[in-house]
């Protein structure tokens, strides 16, 4: 749909509401302070909802924490050099932002996608994330089982994948430098390294 004719459809005072999902979040490399995200503040002066789903949030959540833990590794890197090469007299800054920065926690991603939430007055639909969640370590077989078993796929078992590593706080790629896109690469990974609660 072009820009004129949304704000047509919108004119027409038809009930609207704007819902993101994962691909276009990933695509804009979620960019939320310019592009075209940013740009869709423009119809906050219309009557219109902004909706995220919590299956989204979850997700986003995740790869804004690779991205952040892949930026920080770099810093690293760099931070390392720099002493080893002591130019840090030469760039003073360097050193001191990225030692500030490899102290992000897991909450730097979520902190992210809250103020995101907050600037757009985003609406967020809960189906049974946090209440599967608030069980706590005893889902976690269950949960296993179910994937074993077949009973979860698609979206389903990848969230199954992002519930297990919430409850555990065993983040594979932070702790291990392992990736996961699929629930399939998470259970194996999880399983060869030992994760799983006996």
């Amino acid at each position: 749909m072009k820009k004129e004719e949304l704000i047509e459809f919108i004119n027409d005072s038809y009930p609207i509401a704007i819902t993101f999902d994962t691909s276009f979040l990933q695509k804009e490399n979620y960019n939320f302070k310019t592009g075209s995200i940013y740009n869709l503040t423009n119809l906050k002066k219309y009557d219109i909802k902004f909706i995220l789903h919590d299956i989204v949030y979850e997700e986003s959540k995740k790869h804004i924490h690779e991205k952040i833990s892949t930026a920080l590794k770099d810093i690293k890197k760099l931070s390392n050099s720099i002493d080893y090469l002591d130019i840090e007299r030469a760039i003073p800054y360097i050193g001191k932002v990225s030692k500030r920065m490899i102290k992000c926690t897991d909450k730097y991603a979520e902190n992210i996608l809250e103020r995101f939430v907050k600037d757009f007055n985003i609406e967020k639909i809960s189906c049974y994330y946090d209440n599967i969640v608030k069980l706590g370590e005893s889902a976690v077989p269950v949960l296993e089982s179910m994937y074993k078993n077949d009973k979860l796929s698609g979206v389903n078992a990848y969230l199954s994948a992002l519930i297990v590593q919430d409850i555990t706080g065993c983040n594979l790629n932070e702790r291990y430098n392992l990736d996961w896109s699929t629930a399939e690469e998470f259970y194996n990974l999880w399983q060869d390294n030992n994760c799983q609660f006996k």
